[in-house]
């Protein structure tokens, strides 16, 4: 099945779901917190349509943004490290500069090139942890 009539279908089904009240559609950003009336369901895998997260028109540009600037060419480790990257920085520089290291690593890491020393896996796994504790 392609990729769009996956994501059409998974949109159909969302609205089907709201309208049918089987979905509740809350009246605030799960991201922002910010009311909201016009709240879109974004889906983190079109194979689970009801499964949805949802967010302002803002949050959910943004969210997009994100998931789009992730290399999809490159290995599990890389793309791993790239998710957690964008979690907790906006840039590069940011996470070079955090984890003491140079910028020119963090985009070998990223891009799979060169593979990614253990002790900054775990570093990146602390932040990760410090950070969702934090929120």
């Amino acid at each position: 099945m392609k990729k769009t009539s996956i994501f059409k279908l998974a949109q159909v089904k969302v609205k089907t779901a709201v309208d049918s009240g089987k979905l509740v559609k809350p009246d605030n950003c799960e991201e922002c917190g910010k009311p909201q009336k016009n709240l879109h369901g974004h889906h983190e895998d079109y194979e689970k349509p009801l499964e949805v997260i949802w967010l302002c028109p803002i949050c959910h540009r943004a969210k997009h943004k994100r998931v789009s600037r992730l290399s999809l060419s490159a290995s599990p480790g890389a793309r791993r490290f790239q998710e957690a990257r964008l979690k907790l920085f906006e840039t590069r520089k940011e996470a070079a500069v955090a984890m003491g290291v140079e910028l020119s690593s963090i985009e070998k890491w990223e891009g799979g090139s060169r593979t990614i020393p253990a002790y900054i896996v775990k570093l990146l796994n602390c932040m990760e942890k410090i950070q969702i504790t934090l929120i």
